[in-house]
């Protein structure tokens, strides 16, 4: 699991980007149906921290979010 700030989110699309805080990437893509998925609400996302796993989207070549872990506490720390 990586740990990251969500740091854009486009509610009319639903979808955003989560910004890694443990390794230097650039930022990653984040679909609302992965949120649903791990049983968060998406109503309050922007500029929280979260834990996720990463993989490459085929397609595009670029890095998307398959899960998240939790919204975090700002002063928790996550194992990676």
């Amino acid at each position: 699991m990586h740990e990251g700030r969500i740091v854009n989110w486009n509610y009319d699309r639903g979808f955003g980007f989560i910004r890694p805080m443990d390794c230097n990437v650039g930022d990653v893509f984040l679909h609302v149906s992965v949120i649903h998925s791990s049983g968060f609400e998406v109503d309050a996302v922007l500029g929280r921290r979260v834990s996720f796993e990463a993989a490459t989207d085929p397609a595009r070549g670029k890095l998307r979010a398959v899960s998240i872990g939790g919204v975090l506490p700002e002063h928790e720390e996550v194992a990676a």
